[in-house]
C-alpha cells in the first residue's frame, strides 16, 4: 500500500529576550508567524500477522520571517523513517474493533 500525505501549518512563535522574568512581572512578547508545508510518502513493505512495516520520508519547507532566520537556520527539513502498525483487532464476529 502506498500513501501520500501533506500538512499545512501556521503558528505564532514567541520571541523571548532572556526567557525568565521575576515573579509577578508580565509583558507581551513579540509574536512572529511561521508557516510550514510538508509533503510525504509511506510504502508498506512487509505485512504479517504481527503487524505491518513501512518505509517513508517527507520534506518540509518553512516560511520564516526575517527576525527568526537566525534561530531557524535553513528553511527546509527532511525525514526518512520506518513505520510499524499493529494489526487491527477484531471482535469474535470478525468485525474490526475501535482501539485507541
Amino acid at each position: 500500500m502506498n500513501s501520500f500525505y501533506t500538512r499545512i501549518e501556521s503558528v505564532a512563535k514567541d520571541i523571548l529576550d532572556n526567557g525568565f522574568h521575576p515573579r509577578g512581572v508580565f509583558h507581551r512578547h513579540r509574536q512572529s508567524q511561521v508557516g510550514a508545508l510538508t509533503l510525504g510518502y509511506v510504502r508498506d513493505v512487509l505485512s504479517m500477522q504481527a503487524g505491518t512495516f513501512g518505509v517513508g520520508g517527507d520534506i518540509t519547507g518553512y516560511a520564516v520571517p526575517a527576525n527568526l532566520e537566525d534561530s531557524y537556520g535553513s528553511p527546509l527539513s527532511f525525514h526518512v523513517f520506518l513505520r510499524y502498525r499493529a494489526p487491527i483487532a477484531s471482535s469474535s464476529s470478525g468485525a474490526p474493533v475501535h482501539v485507541h
